[in-house]
């Protein structure tokens, strides 16, 4: 696998999520995800376009995924992700 490109390799960790609490989108902030993020090609492309002017960093639409208390979800630890803006009065 040394010769590999990063794009071409497996997962090798994945990363487990609980929520402890139940994620709604445009309420609580469910976690976004950038799908194809997790490949080497896609993730140096975007941090080439995050040099330029004005730059989304070539993210495109993320996944907001909402779920439920105490359910799992399992990604590529190499997936970008990132937790969404909590909009309600409930503290998480």
């Amino acid at each position: 696998l040394g010769g590999l490109p990063r794009a071409t390799l497996p997962a090798h960790c994945l990363t487990v999520f609980v929520p402890l609490v139940d994620l709604r989108r445009g309420l609580n902030g469910p976690t976004a995800f950038l799908p194809g993020s997790h490949h080497g090609a896609t993730a140096a492309a975007m941090a080439a376009e995050a040099d330029e002017a004005g730059s989304s960093a070539g993210a495109g639409a993320a996944a907001h995924l909402e779920a439920d208390a105490g359910d799992a979800i399992l990604f590529d630890y190499r997936l970008f992700h990132a937790g969404g803006a909590n909009c309600s009065a409930v503290r998480r």
